[in-house]
Parts: C-alpha cells; sequence; structure tokens
C-alpha cells in the first residue's frame, strides 16, 4: 500500500502470518522495490523461522527475479494471488488487508516527516497485534488476539549465517566498477 508523505509516496510492506493474522515484519520505504519485500521476509525469517510458503500480490517488488532466486533458496514455495480474478476477495489475507490498508492510511495521512511515518508504521503493527481479530473471533480463537495465537509458533529455522548466506547478495546487492566504485541500490560509494 501506499501513502503519500511530503509530496512523494511512500510504500508500506508487512508480512502477515495467515493463521494467526500476527504482521510478523513491516517496512515503509520511499519506493515498491524487491530489496524492501526481501528484507522484510528475511527480518520476519530471522526472527519466526522461514514458512513453507509465501503468499503475495503480483506487485512489481514480488515478481522480480531476486525475489524467486531467495525464495528457492528458502526452499520457499511462492504464491501469487491474482485480484483481477476474482477470487481475492474470497482470500482472508486479501480482506485483511483492505481493512489494514483503509486504517494504516488515515495514521500515516495524519504525519507529516518520514520518522513520524515510520513510527506510525510500528504503532500501527503493534496495536494490531495485541487486538481482537475479527476473523479470529469467528474461528472462536480464545483470546482472538493475533500475537498470542501465533505463540512460539516457528517455520523452519536457520542460523542466522545460513540466512544471511542465502540472503545477502540480494538485501546489499553491490557491485563495483573498474574505478573501484562501489554501487549499493543505486548510490555510489
Amino acid at each position: 500500500m501506499d501513502v503519500a508523505l511530503e509530496g512523494a509516496k511512500r510504500w508500506s510492506l508487512i508480512v502477515l502470518d495467515g493463521s494467526s493474522r500476527t504482521m510478523l515484519a513491516g517496512a515503509v520505504a520511499p519506493a515498491e522495490a524487491s530489496w524492501v519485500a526481501l528484507r522484510v521476509l528475511y527480518a520476519a525469517c530471522r526472527r519466526y523461522g522461514t514458512p513453507a510458503t509465501l503468499v503475495s500480490d503480483r506487485g512489481g517488488a514480488f515478481t522480480s527475479h531476486d525475489v524467486e532466486a531467495v525464495c528457492h533458496r528458502l526452499q520457499m514455495h511462492h504464491e501469487r494471488i491474482e485480484s483481477t480474478k476474482g477470487a481475492s476477495d474470497l482470500n482472508g489475507l486479501e480482506t485483511h488487508v483492505n481493512v489494514q490498508r483503509r486504517l494504516y492510511d488515515y495514521q500515516c495521512s495524519l504525519t507529516t516527516t518520514p520518522a513520524a511515518c515510520e513510527q506510525a508504521h510500528q504503532a500501527f503493527m503493534e496495536r494490531s497485534n495485541t487486538t481482537a481479530h475479527p476473523g479470529l473471533l469467528k474461528e472462536h480463537c480464545d483470546p482472538p488476539i493475533p500475537r498470542v495465537v501465533l505463540g512460539e509458533a516457528q517455520g523452519r529455522t536457520s542460523s542466522p549465517e545460513e540466512l544471511g548466506r542465502k540472503c545477502s547478495h540480494v538485501l546489499l546487492p553491490r557491485t563495483t566498477n573498474p574505478y573501484g566504485c562501489v554501487t549499493l541500490h543505486h548510490y555510489h560509494f
């Protein structure tokens, strides 16, 4: 989802556990980019383990070769939903994301700086993870709090070193030109 801030769009990405509805990791960035998606996925995997499946939309950040390569190295199935086929509104995650988008857009519209937007983003994730969720109420979870339902659940765990090896070259893509200048995410050093 994107919000306008200081005349520029900001893009927000959140990795959500489908069963508990817990927001595992998130970020606000100046553009929709695969490195943002990979940074958030890396943070979620590092904290909660690698999931068997990643479900995403068909946005550019998720259709890149880098994301596919990381999913392959992590032995994670990547399933993409298509909202244009009419089935996405039947998908509980898509419905949750639409509600989240409305709440998040409003909260971020009240901010005036990137730092304040990031704080609103983190506060929104914390509030969402610790507040009763309608889907969990419907499923008769007691209590219907996403973080409680997630509990100690973990995906496939890897050492930080192994996870870093599988993700680092796309999280920190860098090239060195013949003059010794390093390019990192379009910045030259």
